[in-house]
């Protein structure tokens, strides 16, 4: 039997959250431990409890201030692709936490269906 509480991050700044077969780790530039360490440690724990890392959706995203112009960012994590949107569940969220991504979404879905019951009610006459 697996637990997932069993995962726990190396640094109580860093932040591990489950939902579902879905995690997501939180990394904070000032950590003691880096993203690498932390992944490394998933990683282990996945072999130990004989579960796989999909690395295929595994993503990266690198959150920061929108006037920062010189970031120090490390490279990105072997195997892991860089996004510059990424969606956890029920949001849409970019590197500088602009909502404009997630608001167009949900006003994109709410048109769609608007123009569903127009053309039903059109229908059902």
């Amino acid at each position: 039997m697996v637990y997932t509480s069993d995962l726990q991050s190396q640094s109580p700044y860093n932040v591990i959250i489950k939902y579902a077969d879905d995690t997501t780790l939180l990394v904070g530039q000032h950590s003691s431990v880096d993203i690498s360490q932390e992944y490394d440690n998933m990683c282990s724990w996945s072999v130990r409890n004989k579960l796989t890392i999909n690395t295929g959706k595994t993503k990266e995203i690198v959150f920061h201030r929108s006037a920062t112009r010189h970031l120090n960012i490390l490279p990105p994590l072997p195997d892991t692709e860089r996004v510059s949107q990424a969606t956890l569940p029920g949001i849409d969220i970019t590197p500088t936490l602009y909502t404009s991504v997630y608001v167009n979404t949900m006003l994109t879905q709410i048109n769609h269906s608007a123009s569903l019951l127009v053309v039903t009610a059109e229908v059902a006459r």
